[in-house]
């Protein structure tokens, strides 16, 4: 198995644009499905292509009129489509595919009652959304990991010196929400929120085709972040990333009023995006299959409400 992880690795690194990852039910390694792979490849990786990055498709103009028309009517002819090439199980959402009157509507669909089941150990981080998952438990060990070589900077991702001092060598926690996925992203602990702070930025877009060419990404998009006080954890930070054609983040918590792990916290709107979650120092030990898989940068396919770290005694 670890020469099979190797040999794809090498793959990963000399074709740049292969996505692979575990799928943590069954351990088997997939290959990723991407929408508009070729698209966001030439964005990315050509000249002409990053000079149209550069000038339009960043730009948040660009998402809200993408967006517009993914509100519409016109819209909801892509559903059945979209359902059919990512093969997605809608015997776990509320309605019928038929029922939403959009493609946003359809994008921030709802699951089930009962349908992701939340560990409710005290000690546990449940993942807050369904996604690949990539972990550090030390930042400054492990950044590089991250984006593909990228020194990561907690200060410009924060856009605070003295927040980020207090979660210097802490762990890191991503998810990546793709198009394909569930979301509406979910309280990961038990505790009490603070409101949203925003961070403007633009509108990149977070899949590994483009941070492998684009390393600066997350200090770059637009993010919220909430500190969240804990009884076992501390203050931890919950960071929702938005990423190309995501025109909103929306959050429907309360700041300053308790929630329990797998509580609503918002959704985002169509497109790619993240979730970061930031623990400070010896605080949370990360879940082993997790932090393997990320040493040999391989994401895991996770869904909301699972445990993927515990309290460090």
């Amino acid at each position: 198995m670890k020469r099979l992880r190797d040999n794809i690795l090498k793959d990963q690194l000399n074709k740049s644009f292969s996505i692979y990852y575990f799928e943590r039910e069954t351990g088997f390694l997939e290959k990723e499905e991407v929408m508009a792979g070729n698209f966001i490849k030439w964005l990315y990786s050509d000249p002409f292509g990053n000079l149209a990055l550069e000038s339009v498709v960043k730009h948040k103009a660009l998402s809200k009129l993408y967006g517009k028309y993914m509100n519409s009517r016109l819209s909801a002819l892509k559903i059945r489509s979209f359902i059919r090439l990512f093969n997605i199980n809608m015997s776990e959402y509320e309605k019928h595919p038929d029922e939403y009157i959009s493609f946003n509507d359809f994008f921030t669909r709802r699951l089930k009652s009962g349908c992701r089941r939340i560990d409710r150990n005290y000690f546990s981080v449940v993942s807050p959304a369904d996604g690949k998952l990539i972990a550090f438990n030390n930042i400054q060990m492990d950044h590089n990991f991250l984006v593909k070589g990228y020194r990561f900077s907690l200060p410009e991702f924060l856009n605070c010196e003295n927040l980020a001092t207090e979660f210097r060598e802490g762990s890191m926690i991503v998810i990546r929400v793709t198009p394909s996925d569930y979301h509406w992203f979910h309280f990961p602990v038990n505790g009490i929120p603070s409101q949203s702070h925003v961070i403007k930025g633009q509108y990149y877009s977070v899949s590994p085709i483009s941070i492998h060419n684009k390393t600066s990404t997350f200090k770059k998009n637009r993010r919220e972040f909430t500190i969240i006080n804990t009884s076992h954890f501390g203050d931890m930070i919950m960071v929702e990333v938005g990423a190309t054609f995501v025109g909103s983040i929306k959050q429907f918590y309360m700041p300053f009023n308790p929630y329990r792990k797998g509580d609503i916290k918002g959704h985002f709107k169509f497109g790619g995006s993240s979730v970061v979650l930031l623990f400070k120092k010896d605080t949370i030990q990360i879940d082993s299959d997790l932090t393997y898989n990320s040493r040999l940068s391989f994401e895991t396919k996770v869904k909301m409400g699972e445990r993927i770290a515990v309290k460090k005694l």
